[in-house]
């Protein structure tokens, strides 16, 4: 879908993350960023997103600019390390648990955008109900109407 949007080829890049008794390790790279703009894609909020941009490529590369996203903000040091993190150039959350705290913040202003789940939710509920696909959320929003 971002290849279609932007007309451009979309490279993937694979960072290994483990979660064992609470601590998140891993970083096994596969791929290379190198000179791009990289998406980091994550469910929860943690402190690895400091890491993996960082080591993207071979020794010494660097990404041309990194934006990261989190479906869950539990975890308001994992947002906080976000946020204070130079290398990472915006931050999308949504409001799947709640809304995340101190997003607001001046300090924050311009680097984090919030978007709401609600919508998306509702309409996956509604098609389940009826027995429609859920396909057409994943591939188009908002979905075309039956």
């Amino acid at each position: 879908m971002l290849e279609r949007k932007t007309g451009k080829q979309v490279e993937l890049v694979f960072v290994e993350k483990r979660r064992e008794a609470g601590v998140v390790s891993g970083g096994t790279i596969v791929g290379s960023a190198s000179g791009r703009a990289v998406i980091v894609l994550d469910d929860l909020c943690a402190k690895w997103h400091n890491a993996a941009p960082r080591r993207s490529g071979p020794a010494g590369s660097r990404c041309a600019s990194v934006h990261a996203t989190v479906t869950h903000t539990p975890v308001e040091a994992g947002l906080a390390a976000l946020m204070a993190a130079e290398d990472i150039a915006q931050v999308v959350v949504t409001d799947s648990v709640g809304y995340p705290p101190n997003t607001s913040a001046p300090a924050h202003r311009g680097k984090v955008t919030l978007l709401s789940a609600g919508e998306l939710l509702g309409c996956a509920m509604a098609r389940m109900i009826s027995g429609d696909s859920l396909a057409p959320l994943a591939e188009h929003w908002p979905p075309p109407t039956a």
